[in-house]
């Protein structure tokens, strides 16, 4: 009896594996493969919380909430009546200080002083060596001090012309400083994206740091879950995925993205591991918590492929 019980066990089980070798030998080995994930979480991609970086009245605000803003777009700014006068002020400095490293007037003149002295000079030694009394000795040493004195002049001129243009260089940093003081009270979108808050008003005094306005990128999304280990096993960043939303009462929502990450770090307890993709969102319909369904895609894997291709 137990040797018939036996035998009809293993048949039942040769029966089974014949199945399951025939049910994988029938799926079409070149098909896409698709793993499905729900429960996904839709969250923000990108956010920034845009601060005053100067103490000051806020003079100005561009926007509200709402309002689709571009990265670099100014948005508004605090009252810089003050930095703008220091702007002005080096700027003309700097003029200034332009014009005299370039004027070489004083230069060209000492070098002709200096001409002329050591002429005279020569003229003087000349007379002096036919006749020896044709000049005194106390107009030698004048002549020689007045050479020497435009030797100086010379020096003197081009010393002061190199110290106007280290002084340009002074004044074109001052400017610049100048510019970024004017600049950081200006208050521009770091992102683009929509704005979903707007903390100040215009006439508000801010400190550094403090948020004026909170913007959200709603253009491209990040859809995060967990999904079996095994499955994803093979699955790599830049494969396709498809998001679809089911809300009741309304027509299911379709929205198309790439696998981004992949966790290596299996969960214990289930066996599961972190993905999360990009989900682009050019019509702005799918919104930040909702929860979906997510699809991905991937070619089939070959036997001399090596994992992660």
């Amino acid at each position: 009896m137990r040797i018939m019980d036996l035998n009809k066990t293993m048949r039942i089980f040769i029966i089974l594996t014949a199945g399951v070798l025939l049910t994988a030998q029938s799926l079409p080995a070149d098909e896409p493969q698709t793993i499905v994930i729900d429960s996904v979480l839709v969250t923000v991609l990108e956010k920034a919380d845009v601060p005053a970086r100067e103490a000051g009245l806020l003079a100005k605000l561009n926007i509200r909430e709402g309002d689709l803003v571009r990265a670099g777009q100014i948005l508004g700014g605090l009252d810089d009546k003050v930095p703008q006068l220091e702007r002005d002020r080096v700027n003309a400095e700097l003029d200034l200080a332009k014009q005299r490293s370039t004027n070489d007037v004083r230069i060209r003149f000492s070098e002709k002083a200096e001409a002329v002295t050591r002429a005279e000079l020569k003229r003087a030694q000349e007379s002096v060596d036919k006749f020896s009394k044709a000049i005194s000795q106390t107009e030698m040493d004048r002549l020689r001090l007045s050479t020497e004195k435009s030797t100086l002049e010379v020096e003197q001129a081009r010393r002061e012309q190199r110290e106007a243009e280290l002084e340009t260089r002074v004044k074109e940093q001052e400017l610049r400083l100048a510019d970024e003081a004017v600049h950081r009270r200006t208050i521009s979108a770091p992102i683009s994206g929509i704005v979903v808050q707007v903390s100040k008003s215009p006439g508000e005094w801010v400190e550094p740091g403090e948020t004026v306005l909170r913007i959200l990128r709603v253009d491209l999304l990040r859809a995060e879950g967990f999904a079996d280990a095994r499955l994803m096993q093979r699955r790599q960043a830049g494969q396709p995925v498809t998001l679809t939303i089911d809300q009741p009462g309304e027509k299911s929502q379709t929205y198309s993205g790439k696998l981004v990450f992949v966790s290596p770090e299996v969960n214990r307890f289930n066996g599961q591991v972190r993905v999360w993709a990009e989900i682009e969102n050019p019509s702005l319909t799918l919104r930040p918590g909702l929860t979906a369904t997510m699809t991905v895609t991937s070619k089939p894997h070959k036997d001399n492929e090596p994992p992660g291709e």
